[in-house]
Protein backbone atom coordinates (compact mmCIF):
# COMPACT_ATOMS: atom_id res chain seq x y z
CA UNK A 1 0.00 0.00 0.00
CA UNK A 2 1.20 3.30 -1.11
CA UNK A 3 0.50 6.82 1.88
CA UNK A 4 0.79 9.99 0.23
CA UNK A 5 0.53 12.23 3.07
CA UNK A 6 0.44 16.05 2.60
CA UNK A 7 1.99 17.47 5.99
CA UNK A 8 2.56 21.04 5.03
CA UNK A 9 1.04 23.45 2.66
CA UNK A 10 4.14 25.97 3.14
CA UNK A 11 6.60 25.98 0.39
CA UNK A 12 9.69 28.12 -0.26
CA UNK A 13 9.54 28.63 -4.14
CA UNK A 14 7.02 30.59 -6.06
CA UNK A 15 6.10 28.45 -8.77
CA UNK A 16 3.27 29.84 -10.62
CA UNK A 17 1.60 26.53 -11.98
CA UNK A 18 1.50 25.13 -8.15
CA UNK A 19 -1.59 26.09 -4.92
CA UNK A 20 1.58 26.56 -2.76
CA UNK A 21 3.18 28.97 -4.29
CA UNK A 22 4.59 30.93 -1.21
CA UNK A 23 3.36 33.93 -2.90
CA UNK A 24 0.17 33.20 -2.68
CA UNK A 25 -1.88 34.85 0.40
CA UNK A 26 -3.05 32.37 2.37
CA UNK A 27 -2.71 30.89 5.85
CA UNK A 28 -0.19 28.08 5.50
CA UNK A 29 -0.98 25.07 7.68
CA UNK A 30 0.71 21.69 8.39
CA UNK A 31 -0.46 18.30 9.98
CA UNK A 32 -0.07 17.18 13.71
CA UNK A 33 3.14 15.23 14.38
CA UNK A 34 1.57 13.56 17.13
CA UNK A 35 -1.47 12.75 15.12
CA UNK A 36 1.40 11.17 11.96
CA UNK A 37 4.00 8.98 14.67
CA UNK A 38 0.06 7.59 15.88
CA UNK A 39 -1.01 6.77 12.57
CA UNK A 40 2.19 5.81 12.11
CA UNK A 41 1.93 3.23 14.60
CA UNK A 42 -1.25 1.52 12.99
CA UNK A 43 -0.07 1.50 9.53
CA UNK A 44 3.14 -0.69 10.98
CA UNK A 45 0.41 -2.39 12.44
CA UNK A 46 -1.77 -3.34 9.50
CA UNK A 47 1.78 -4.05 7.81
CA UNK A 48 2.98 -6.89 9.86
CA UNK A 49 -1.30 -7.93 10.48
CA UNK A 50 -1.53 -7.97 6.96
CA UNK A 51 1.88 -8.42 5.46
CA UNK A 52 1.27 -5.93 3.02
CA UNK A 53 4.41 -3.69 2.70
CA UNK A 54 3.44 0.03 3.20
CA UNK A 55 5.47 2.94 1.75
CA UNK A 56 4.24 6.24 3.37
CA UNK A 57 5.18 9.34 1.14
CA UNK A 58 5.46 12.57 2.23
CA UNK A 59 4.31 15.73 0.30
CA UNK A 60 3.85 19.30 0.54
CA UNK A 61 4.22 22.61 -0.27
CA UNK A 62 7.60 21.66 0.53
CA UNK A 63 7.83 18.75 3.06
CA UNK A 64 11.48 18.62 4.20
CA UNK A 65 10.53 22.05 5.66
CA UNK A 66 8.43 20.58 9.01
CA UNK A 67 10.90 20.44 11.35
CA UNK A 68 9.56 17.18 12.75
CA UNK A 69 9.54 15.11 9.62
CA UNK A 70 13.42 13.63 10.22
CA UNK A 71 11.92 12.65 13.80
CA UNK A 72 8.95 11.08 12.58
CA UNK A 73 10.37 9.38 9.60
CA UNK A 74 13.31 8.06 11.59
CA UNK A 75 10.38 6.87 13.79
CA UNK A 76 8.24 4.97 10.86
CA UNK A 77 11.60 2.72 9.83
CA UNK A 78 12.22 2.03 13.31
CA UNK A 79 8.59 0.08 12.68
CA UNK A 80 9.39 -1.36 9.57
CA UNK A 81 7.69 1.14 7.43
CA UNK A 82 9.03 2.72 3.98
CA UNK A 83 9.56 6.13 4.00
CA UNK A 84 9.49 8.43 0.68
CA UNK A 85 9.33 12.21 -0.73
CA UNK A 86 8.75 14.49 -3.15
CA UNK A 87 11.16 17.79 -2.96
CA UNK A 88 11.87 21.01 -4.43
CA UNK A 89 15.77 20.09 -3.48
CA UNK A 90 16.61 23.04 -2.05
CA UNK A 91 17.35 21.87 1.48
CA UNK A 92 19.71 19.11 -0.40
CA UNK A 93 22.66 21.47 0.23
CA UNK A 94 23.27 20.16 4.28
CA UNK A 95 25.09 17.27 4.90
CA UNK A 96 22.90 16.45 7.80
CA UNK A 97 19.71 16.42 5.32
CA UNK A 98 21.39 14.06 3.09
CA UNK A 99 22.49 11.50 5.77
CA UNK A 100 19.20 11.76 7.03
CA UNK A 101 17.58 10.60 3.90
CA UNK A 102 20.26 7.96 3.07
CA UNK A 103 19.38 6.74 6.98
CA UNK A 104 16.01 6.45 6.41
CA UNK A 105 14.18 6.88 3.12
CA UNK A 106 13.87 4.48 0.48
CA UNK A 107 13.04 7.30 -2.32
CA UNK A 108 13.48 10.67 -2.98
CA UNK A 109 11.43 12.03 -6.41
CA UNK A 110 13.34 15.59 -6.80
CA UNK A 111 11.31 17.95 -8.54
CA UNK A 112 12.82 19.24 -11.96
CA UNK A 113 11.15 21.22 -14.72
CA UNK A 114 13.76 22.47 -16.92
CA UNK A 115 17.80 20.63 -18.28
CA UNK A 116 18.97 24.18 -17.09
CA UNK A 117 18.30 27.60 -15.93
CA UNK A 118 15.35 27.84 -17.62
CA UNK A 119 13.58 25.34 -14.18
CA UNK A 120 15.12 29.16 -12.06
CA UNK A 121 13.13 31.01 -14.10
CA UNK A 122 9.95 29.02 -13.57
CA UNK A 123 10.56 28.53 -10.15
CA UNK A 124 11.37 31.93 -9.25
CA UNK A 125 14.98 30.93 -7.51
CA UNK A 126 17.95 32.24 -9.44
CA UNK A 127 20.96 29.21 -8.98
CA UNK A 128 18.49 26.67 -7.93
CA UNK A 129 19.72 24.58 -10.85
CA UNK A 130 23.07 24.87 -10.72
CA UNK A 131 22.60 23.78 -6.77
CA UNK A 132 20.43 20.94 -7.59
CA UNK A 133 23.09 19.64 -10.03
CA UNK A 134 26.03 19.80 -7.24
CA UNK A 135 23.90 18.89 -4.24
CA UNK A 136 22.60 15.61 -6.67
CA UNK A 137 25.64 14.64 -7.31
CA UNK A 138 26.94 15.09 -4.12
CA UNK A 139 24.02 12.86 -2.52
CA UNK A 140 24.60 10.02 -5.21
CA UNK A 141 28.26 10.14 -3.97
CA UNK A 142 27.27 9.87 -0.67
CA UNK A 143 24.95 6.97 -0.92
CA UNK A 144 27.71 5.02 -3.61
CA UNK A 145 30.16 5.12 -0.42
CA UNK A 146 27.60 4.16 2.05
CA UNK A 147 26.11 1.56 -0.02
CA UNK A 148 22.53 2.59 1.15
CA UNK A 149 19.40 1.39 -1.09
CA UNK A 150 17.96 4.93 -1.66
CA UNK A 151 16.06 5.55 -5.07
CA UNK A 152 16.32 8.79 -7.16
CA UNK A 153 13.20 9.65 -8.79
CA UNK A 154 13.29 12.81 -10.75
CA UNK A 155 9.24 14.57 -11.97
CA UNK A 156 8.65 17.24 -14.30
CA UNK A 157 5.84 19.28 -14.95
CA UNK A 158 5.67 19.28 -18.93
CA UNK A 159 4.75 22.58 -20.15
CA UNK A 160 4.65 24.32 -23.17
CA UNK A 161 7.76 25.92 -22.85
CA UNK A 162 9.65 22.17 -21.51
CA UNK A 163 7.68 19.43 -22.92
CA UNK A 164 9.72 19.38 -26.32
CA UNK A 165 12.99 19.58 -24.53
CA UNK A 166 12.02 16.37 -22.23
CA UNK A 167 14.92 14.32 -23.95
CA UNK A 168 17.55 16.91 -22.76
CA UNK A 169 16.19 16.86 -19.08
CA UNK A 170 16.59 12.89 -19.67
CA UNK A 171 20.56 13.39 -20.27
CA UNK A 172 20.75 15.37 -17.34
CA UNK A 173 19.16 13.36 -14.67
CA UNK A 174 21.01 10.27 -16.43
CA UNK A 175 24.00 12.56 -15.73
CA UNK A 176 23.03 13.01 -12.20
CA UNK A 177 22.68 9.53 -11.50
CA UNK A 178 19.11 9.08 -11.07
CA UNK A 179 17.29 5.56 -11.70
CA UNK A 180 13.94 6.82 -12.67
CA UNK A 181 12.41 10.08 -14.47
CA UNK A 182 8.34 10.76 -14.16
CA UNK A 183 6.27 12.96 -15.75
CA UNK A 184 2.93 14.92 -14.78
CA UNK A 185 1.07 17.05 -17.70
CA UNK A 186 0.39 20.64 -16.65
CA UNK A 187 -3.09 20.51 -15.00
CA UNK A 188 -5.25 23.59 -14.80
CA UNK A 189 -7.22 22.83 -11.24
CA UNK A 190 -4.43 24.55 -9.19
CA UNK A 191 -3.58 27.72 -11.17
CA UNK A 192 -6.30 28.33 -13.52
CA UNK A 193 -5.40 31.65 -14.49
CA UNK A 194 -1.59 30.10 -15.29
CA UNK A 195 -2.89 27.07 -17.35
CA UNK A 196 -3.95 28.67 -20.98
CA UNK A 197 -1.28 30.13 -21.76
CA UNK A 198 1.14 27.01 -20.54
CA UNK A 199 -0.57 24.05 -20.96
CA UNK A 200 1.36 21.68 -23.69
CA UNK A 201 -0.29 21.81 -27.54
CA UNK A 202 -1.57 18.69 -29.14
CA UNK A 203 1.03 18.72 -31.62
CA UNK A 204 3.41 18.53 -28.56
CA UNK A 205 2.15 15.89 -26.42
CA UNK A 206 1.51 14.05 -30.12
CA UNK A 207 5.16 14.36 -30.56
CA UNK A 208 6.12 13.20 -26.66
CA UNK A 209 4.13 9.89 -26.93
CA UNK A 210 5.50 8.71 -30.48
CA UNK A 211 8.96 9.72 -28.90
CA UNK A 212 8.92 8.19 -25.79
CA UNK A 213 9.52 4.29 -26.40
CA UNK A 214 12.79 5.22 -28.29
CA UNK A 215 14.01 7.67 -25.49
CA UNK A 216 12.88 4.54 -23.04
CA UNK A 217 15.10 2.42 -25.33
CA UNK A 218 18.06 4.77 -25.41
CA UNK A 219 18.26 5.71 -21.71
CA UNK A 220 17.69 2.14 -20.17
CA UNK A 221 21.00 1.42 -21.13
CA UNK A 222 22.46 4.26 -18.93
CA UNK A 223 19.99 3.06 -15.91
CA UNK A 224 17.50 5.43 -16.49
CA UNK A 225 13.68 4.64 -16.34
CA UNK A 226 11.34 6.25 -17.60
CA UNK A 227 7.84 5.64 -16.57
CA UNK A 228 4.53 5.96 -16.97
CA UNK A 229 2.22 3.13 -19.03
CA UNK A 230 0.10 3.27 -22.16
CA UNK A 231 -3.10 3.93 -19.78
CA UNK A 232 -0.68 7.08 -18.81
CA UNK A 233 0.12 8.10 -22.04
CA UNK A 234 -3.43 7.94 -23.35
CA UNK A 235 -4.62 10.06 -20.42
CA UNK A 236 -2.38 12.76 -21.36
CA UNK A 237 -3.61 12.72 -24.82
CA UNK A 238 -7.01 12.58 -23.65
CA UNK A 239 -6.37 15.74 -21.15
CA UNK A 240 -4.77 17.93 -24.08
CA UNK A 241 -7.74 17.09 -26.07
CA UNK A 242 -10.32 17.89 -23.33
CA UNK A 243 -11.80 14.90 -23.90
CA UNK A 244 -13.42 13.09 -19.95
CA UNK A 245 -12.08 10.27 -18.46
CA UNK A 246 -14.27 9.08 -16.51
CA UNK A 247 -13.75 5.82 -14.19
CA UNK A 248 -16.26 3.58 -12.96
CA UNK A 249 -14.59 1.76 -10.04
CA UNK A 250 -11.07 2.65 -9.15
CA UNK A 251 -10.95 0.19 -6.27
CA UNK A 252 -10.90 3.45 -4.09
CA UNK A 253 -8.41 2.70 -1.02
CA UNK A 254 -7.32 -0.72 -1.81
CA UNK A 255 -3.30 -0.14 -3.17
CA UNK A 256 -3.89 3.92 -2.16
CA UNK A 257 -4.44 6.00 0.16
CA UNK A 258 -4.26 9.97 0.43
CA UNK A 259 -3.73 12.00 3.88
CA UNK A 260 -3.82 15.91 3.84
CA UNK A 261 -2.60 18.10 5.87
CA UNK A 262 -5.80 18.61 8.33
CA UNK A 263 -6.09 14.99 9.49
CA UNK A 264 -8.42 13.87 6.79
CA UNK A 265 -7.83 10.26 4.90
CA UNK A 266 -9.26 10.05 1.55
CA UNK A 267 -8.58 7.61 -1.60
CA UNK A 268 -6.85 10.43 -3.56
CA UNK A 269 -6.04 13.85 -3.03
CA UNK A 270 -9.36 15.03 -5.81
CA UNK A 271 -11.80 13.35 -2.90
CA UNK A 272 -11.12 14.41 -0.05
CA UNK A 273 -13.71 16.88 0.81
CA UNK A 274 -16.41 14.24 -0.78
CA UNK A 275 -14.88 11.00 0.79
CA UNK A 276 -12.67 12.27 3.67
CA UNK A 277 -12.52 10.55 6.92
CA UNK A 278 -10.61 11.97 9.79
CA UNK A 279 -7.52 10.06 10.85
CA UNK A 280 -8.84 9.45 14.25
CA UNK A 281 -11.10 6.48 13.10
CA UNK A 282 -7.89 5.13 11.97
CA UNK A 283 -6.97 2.96 15.50
CA UNK A 284 -6.27 -0.36 14.40
CA UNK A 285 -4.91 -2.71 11.91
CA UNK A 286 -8.04 -3.37 10.79
CA UNK A 287 -9.56 0.04 10.95
CA UNK A 288 -6.83 0.81 7.95
CA UNK A 289 -8.08 -2.53 6.10
CA UNK A 290 -12.05 -1.63 6.29
CA UNK A 291 -10.63 1.50 4.12
CA UNK A 292 -11.46 0.25 0.73
CA UNK A 293 -14.91 -1.03 1.60
CA UNK A 294 -16.03 2.14 3.41
CA UNK A 295 -14.64 4.30 0.60
CA UNK A 296 -16.68 1.88 -2.09
CA UNK A 297 -19.79 2.22 -0.39
CA UNK A 298 -19.74 5.97 -0.07
CA UNK A 299 -18.76 6.50 -3.87
CA UNK A 300 -21.49 4.08 -4.61
CA UNK A 301 -23.46 6.30 -2.58
CA UNK A 302 -22.19 9.58 -3.48
CA UNK A 303 -20.27 9.73 -6.55
CA UNK A 304 -17.49 12.80 -6.46
CA UNK A 305 -17.80 14.91 -9.49
CA UNK A 306 -14.22 14.77 -10.37
CA UNK A 307 -14.31 10.70 -10.82
CA UNK A 308 -16.38 11.97 -13.93
CA UNK A 309 -12.75 12.80 -15.28
CA UNK A 310 -10.12 11.24 -13.15
CA UNK A 311 -7.02 13.04 -12.90
CA UNK A 312 -5.10 11.01 -10.29
CA UNK A 313 -2.27 9.91 -11.64
CA UNK A 314 -1.73 6.39 -9.99
CA UNK A 315 -5.23 5.04 -11.55
CA UNK A 316 -3.67 5.29 -15.01
CA UNK A 317 -0.32 3.63 -14.55
CA UNK A 318 1.98 6.92 -14.05
CA UNK A 319 4.43 4.69 -12.27
CA UNK A 320 4.46 1.61 -14.89
CA UNK A 321 7.77 0.11 -16.12
CA UNK A 322 6.27 -1.11 -19.48
CA UNK A 323 7.10 0.63 -22.50
CA UNK A 324 3.78 2.06 -24.28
Amino acid sequence: MIVLWRVTTRCNLSCAFCAFDRRLPYARTAADPVAIRRVLDVLADYQLTHRDPVLVSWLGGEPLLLTELPELAAHATGRGLHISATTNGTSLGSSVVRRHLLDHYSELTISLDSPDEAHDAIRCSPGLFKSLRVHVAALVKERLASSRPLKLRVNTVLLRSTIERFPELAREVADWGAEELTFNLLGGRDRPEYFPDNRPLPAQVSRFTEQISDLRAEFASRGLVIAGGESYLNRLMSAVHDIHRPVPDCGPGRRFLFIDEMGFVSPCSFTSGTLGLPVTELRSADDVASLSTRFSLARCARRPVVCDDCPSTQVFDKFSHHAA
